[in-house]
């Protein structure tokens, strides 16, 4: 069972994490994460998590675009996945970086792949 950590309600409604909370955020040290998406989201998370130590060869991404995935392992050394399949069954954990008007399209394929990604293995990130 995924445990919840302990967030708070903003006076917008929104759920955010309580950083007042013992609650711990899991150690993703040792999991292997896929970006589906390559653009500026991936690229700004992927050049923190490798600033902070984090192995490049636990990073895959995939995106349609070829000369984005080859400027993202070019720059930061970390693997590319020839298609999101691809990515998703060799993640641990999944974040979906693509842009709001992308996330029902790619849902949807996700559904009729082979191996869909299970809920509790799955995050979205997006601007505001």
């Amino acid at each position: 069972m995924r445990q919840r950590l302990n967030t708070v309600t903003d006076q917008r409604g929104r759920e955010t994490l309580n950083h007042n909370s013992t609650a711990r955020i899991p150690d993703l040290t040792s999991k292997t994460i896929a970006f589906i998406g390559g653009g500026n989201m991936s690229a700004s998370l992927i050049g923190g998590l490798i600033a902070d130590g984090y192995k490049a060869k636990r990073i895959i991404a995939s995106d349609p675009d070829g000369e984005k995935l080859a400027g993202l392992a070019a720059r930061f050394g970390i693997i590319t996945a020839p298609s999101n399949d691809d990515a998703v069954s060799r993640a641990d954990v999944v974040l979906l970086a693509v842009k709001p008007q992308m996330m029902k399209e790619w849902y949807w394929a996700s559904q009729n792949s082979p191996e869909p990604p299970p809920p509790d293995r799955l995050y979205s990130c997006r601007g505001t």
